[in-house]
Order: C-alpha cells, then structure tokens, then sequence
C-alpha cells in the first residue's frame, strides 16, 4: 500500500522496450493475482516519488482475505480486472498457464 508517493508498474524493467503499464498513487494498494496463486513476478514496481510502501506479507493477505469477506472482494476484484487489463495489453502471464492448472474437469 502506498503512503503518499506514486509508484509506476513497468513492464521489461531495464531493457530498451521498457514501458508503464499504470501508476498507483497515494492510499491505493498494489498487488496482482500472481500474488494469491504463487505465480512468478513479471512486471516491476519503481517508486517515482518519496514516501513509505507499507508491505503485507503473501501469508498475512491470504490471512485477511480469509477472514474478512467483504475485503476480499474488494481485493479479489482488483487482481482480477489488473490481470484482464495486463492480458488486453498483451502483457503477463501466458494464459495456457492458468488453464494447465485446472484439476478437477467438474469445476
């Protein structure tokens, strides 16, 4: 969660086609579905003003979302438009990866 500085999200952090994919200001909280599912970074967050990132760790946010339903959809439903707006732009993860992981041909 970020204080009062904004911090960009880039894609192909340090290489020439180095680009923004959105910025995230104060009081807004970063984070994407890879988070709740194990998968790997692909995009960086680099901070372009001063201030504090308050930092909750991967266990503790599976820990909230469990127990206060209400702001697990909130969170729940911003991971799901970021990772549908990473995938309109042609950034992210390759979407054969999510559905390999389906287990149960019932759900």
């Amino acid at each position: 969660m970020c204080s009062k500085e904004t911090v960009d999200i880039l894609e192909h952090f340090g290489e020439p086609n180095e680009g923004v994919l959105i910025t995230y200001g104060p009081r807004e909280f970063l984070g994407e579905m890879g988070l709740l599912t194990g998968q790997g970074v692909y995009v960086t967050g680099v901070a372009t003003s001063r201030g504090r990132i308050l930092r909750i760790p991967t266990a503790q946010v599976k820990v909230i979302m469990f127990e206060e339903p209400d702001l697990s959809e909130i969170i729940l439903r911003a991971f799901l438009l970021r990772r549908s707006r990473m995938t309109s732009l042609g950034s992210g993860p390759i979407l054969s990866a999510l559905v390999s992981t389906r287990t149960d041909n019932r759900t």
